[in-house]
């Protein structure tokens, strides 16, 4: 009958439709005109609801509570079967998921492929279509955008505002519910480490080989990734390249914008983008001389610690150019050929206050000398007594290159 009444059938399945809108129209119109009637008794009813809501679920949850605290260890061994049961499950959803796999490897790669493929083309559609009502409705899509962006900021300002005020009122309280969220975030992070470090020790060889098919599979998606990217790249080469070429220009254009909306800024606003500017160098130069007084401060309470501290540093910077002049003296030879017989007489020894040279007399050899224990030192003609200090920094280099042997 339809087939022979088609055009009647559908004529009277869309008067159904109209007849089904217009009766909900109808009840709702209803029931706004009953509520600007009876304002206050409609208002006293919802209020009614809200509260016998409220009440009813506040019941519920002290009637739960009762029972947990007659029944304790029921309830307690209760919520353990549970979380057994939940893990059971997930084990047995992931086993039966490997084990399918295993036997249609071929049948699941390829369906891994077609939803990787379908995902990529339902969102390129996405963003085409996007893409489309925007450029056919750019003013009513800008304008969308601002009034977006304008109600996130003004929800997150209430948000923040709101927050601020309600510590501010219960100061305590709110010190004290931070602290309870630490504790808890902190005992929740250590039973699940403690959880997994148990549960791996349990099954020591499914965990070793569950993480090595995760390195594997990770592996393997990525290098599936870049292959379907560089095929359709191969595949789809122009537009690659007009799409990339639209990205390197949009980056450049948002970044434009940013500037001269930067600049206009300050311009409009130069006594304060100025006072800004100016405070964020009376800043920088503050935490910088908070930090030389807080050095200052440690060093004073830890003065004989700082001292060793210091004396360690000078004795280790001593000790690797040390290692540089051996390093220097394997490679060039002994210092006799690179100075003269007139300079042979000289010799390496240590840096300190009261050190007198003594060279070597029968090989020169720094690295046999009495005094050197691994420090560079002064360089000096020998002299019977002499004090011996430390060489001045422009003759480093020098002295570091010539420090190879005995002089």
């Amino acid at each position: 009958m339809r087939m022979l009444n088609r055009k009647l059938s559908m004529a009277w399945e869309r008067w159904q439709e109209w007849y089904a809108d217009f009766k909900h129209q109808q009840l709702l119109l209803a029931g706004a005109v009953n509520r600007m009637r009876n304002v206050k008794l409609s208002q006293a009813w919802e209020q009614w609801q809200y509260w016998y809501e409220m009440t009813t679920s506040q019941q519920f949850k002290l009637a739960g509570a009762l029972n947990r605290l007659r029944n304790r260890q029921l309830s307690m061994a209760w919520e353990r079967w549970q979380e057994w049961y939940e893990d059971y499950k997930t084990q047995q959803r992931l086993l039966a998921g490997g084990l399918n796999r295993m036997r249609n490897f071929q049948l699941s790669r390829a369906w891994e492929q077609w939803q990787f493929w379908y995902a990529q083309v339902k969102d390129q559609h996405l963003k085409l279509a996007g893409a489309i009502n925007r450029m056919q409705n750019m003013l009513l899509s800008r304008a969308w955008e601002k009034w977006q962006y304008i109600y996130l900021e003004e929800k997150e300002s209430a948000f923040l505002l709101n927050g601020a005020i309600i510590r501010l009122m219960k100061r305590k309280l709110s010190m004290a519910w931070e602290k309870w969220q630490f504790w808890w975030s902190e005992r929740t992070q250590m039973i699940f480490k403690m959880s997994g470090a148990i549960n791996r020790m349990k099954n020591l060889a499914l965990s070793r080989g569950w993480e090595k098919w995760q390195e594997w599979y990770a592996i393997h998606t990525s290098e599936r990734f870049k292959l379907a990217g560089a095929i359709n790249r191969l595949l789809k080469r122009k537009l690659s390249m007009a799409w990339e070429k639209w990205q390197f220009w949009y980056s450049q254009h948002i970044e434009m914008i940013f500037k001269m909306s930067g600049a206009i800024n300050r311009m409009r606003n130069l006594a304060i983008s100025r006072a800004w500017e100016q405070w964020q160098v009376w800043y920088e130069d503050y935490m910088h001389q908070q930090f030389l007084l807080g050095g200052a401060l440690g060093r004073m309470r830890n003065f004989h610690l700082s001292q060793a501290w210091e004396q360690w540093q000078w004795w280790y910077a001593q000790y690797m150019a040390a290692l540089e002049a051996r390093r220097l003296s394997q490679l060039y030879g002994p210092l006799d050929s690179l100075v003269s017989p007139r300079k042979s007489s000289r010799c390496l020894v240590p840096v300190s206050d009261e050190v007198v040279a003594t060279p070597d007399q029968e090989t020169g050899d720094v690295k046999s000398h009495p005094n050197f224990k691994g420090i560079v030192c002064s360089v000096r003609p020998r002299s019977p007594r002499k004090s011996i200090t430390a060489f001045s920094p422009c003759r480093k280099e020098r002295i570091a290159l010539l420090g190879a042997g005995g002089m």
